[in-house]
């Protein structure tokens, strides 16, 4: 999976030359967990690309399949750093004192960068998006949970065209059992991410009726959070050091899809790290990742009110309390803003 020991190796032992003193000692291990995802994909690429090693930390990867665990994890202080999406649970444990940072962007939407969205059985598309969420009124609907992001989303879609959750049939399931139930019958639609989204509509059992950019709150919101650990916070010239390296990697990751900009050699990385077919990342819908590390935090109230809504989270609090920028602006003022030209 990581492929790179050897070369790893050289980074390491040149960090006396490229970080002077510092760079003499051993690196730093930094604990980093998530679902495995593309949406990982500024992780691999700092990795890979030798920003981590040139600052002197050494990424160590831990796969946790579920936001609670992630959450858990870094509450604990098992993992210094989570890929944590924005669910009640997140909320729910910051209110309660623990000191749970979201400090930048693991995944968000904005036109044309958006891997989950809206899909249907092919018999439900009519020629015409709109037309088919209309046509949604009375069928099931599958989603992972209603606490997330992706439901917010369906949601919100929904109700742009007239279709309330009271005149459809949620059903709770993994993304493998969604595309499960869409071939045979069992659900008419649902929430799909990739890599499942493109093998479902390559396989011809879904077909996109809305990418949900559309009824995203504002200003490219993160619906996947870069989160550290109280601990790892704590240690404030690490912590500034990883984000300066991930940010690097996210721009690596924007130059090659949004620029073209060694666009094979990026793919090949994401494709060792996830095991996917690099063909298969190629046709993949981009996901979407912040080359400056900004946090909408009208977004993160926008979705606190949903879930407070939904009964799925007792009472709301100050969103920008669970909120910290400074690492991203150290990093921002190192690199300056990200130019997409």
């Amino acid at each position: 999976m990581r492929g790179q020991t050897g070369r790893r190796g050289l980074m390491v032992a040149g960090l006396a030359t490229l970080c002077g003193a510092a760079g003499a000692q051993s690196p730093r291990t930094v604990r980093f967990a998530s679902v495995n995802a593309l949406s990982d994909a500024g992780v691999f690429l700092a990795d890979d690309l030798g920003y981590f090693a040139r600052l002197g930390i050494a990424c160590a990867y831990e796969v946790i399949g579920s936001a609670p665990g992630l959450i858990t994890a870094a509450i604990t202080n098992a993992v210094d750093v989570a890929g944590v999406a924005i669910t009640p649970g997140l909320f729910a444990a910051t209110q309660r004192g623990i000191a749970l940072k979201i400090v930048g962007d693991k995944q968000s939407i904005r036109p044309g960068f958006s891997n989950t969205r809206l899909v249907v059985r092919p018999s439900a598309f009519d020629g015409d998006r709109s037309g088919s969420i209309a046509r949604l009124r009375g069928k099931s609907l599958g989603v992972t949970s209603r606490g997330s992001t992706g439901f917010y989303l369906m949601a919100k879609t929904l109700a742009k065209h007239g279709v309330g959750l009271d005149d459809v049939r949620i059903v709770e399931m993994e993304y493998a059992n969604i595309i499960a139930a869409m071939s045979n019958g069992a659900i008419e639609g649902g929430m799909l991410l990739d890599p499942y989204l493109t093998k479902a509509i390559s396989g011809g059992i879904a077909v996109e009726i809305s990418d949900c950019a559309d009824v995203a709150p504002g200003g490219d919101p993160s619906i996947v959070a870069i989160v550290y650990s109280e601990q790892f916070g704590a240690d404030q010239a690490v912590a500034q050091n990883w984000m300066l390296a991930y940010m690097q990697g996210v721009r690596a990751y924007n130059d090659a899809f949004v620029k073209n900009i060694d666009r094979a050699r990026v793919i090949n990385i994401l494709a060792a790290h996830t095991h996917l077919e690099p063909a298969l990342i190629e046709k993949s819908f981009p996901v979407g990742l912040d080359p400056d590390q900004r946090i909408n935090l009208a977004a993160l109230a926008d979705f606190q009110k949903f879930y407070m809504e939904l009964g799925l989270l007792r009472q709301g609090g100050d969103v920008a309390s669970i909120v910290d920028t400074s690492f991203a602006r150290h990093a921002l003022a190192e690199l300056g803003p990200y130019s997409a030209g």
